[in-house]
C-alpha cells in the first residue's frame, strides 16, 4: 500500500488509511501522523532525534517525502495489532 503523503491536515483528516502528515520542529521533521494501515486509526510516530526523552519509542526517517522509509518497523500495538514496515514510500505488513 501506497503511503499518501500529506502537506496539510484537511487532506490527512480525507486521506485513506497509510496516510502520513509531519509535523515539524524549526524546519525538521519532530513526528509524523499516520493512519494505521491495517485499520485507519490515527497514531503518533516521533521522528529522532527529537523524541521526548521519556518515551524510548522512536524512528529514523529517510527519503522524505517521495521514498519515505521509517526504522524500526511499525507496530499498531494500541489498536487493531497492525505490524509492518514503511519503505520506499509504501507500508508493507510483517
Amino acid at each position: 500500500m501506497k503511503a499518501t503523503v500529506c502537506k496539510v491536515y484537511q487532506d490527512f483528516e480525507a486521506a485513506p488509511a497509510g496516510a502520513i502528515l509531519p509535523a515539524y520542529r524549526g524546519d525538521q521533521i519532530s513526528s509524523l501522523m499516520m493512519k494505521c494501515p491495517g485499520c485507519g486509526q490515527v497514531s503518533g510516530l516521533q521522528i529522532r532525534p527529537h523524541q521526548d526523552p521519556g518515551n524510548p519509542n522512536s524512528w529514523e526517517m529517510s527519503g522524505w517525502p517521495d521514498e519515505v522509509t521509517l526504522t524500526p518497523s511499525v507496530h499498531h500495538s494500541f489498536g487493531c495489532g497492525w505490524h509492518g514496515w514503511l519503505k520506499n514510500g509504501k507500508w508493507k505488513s510483517v
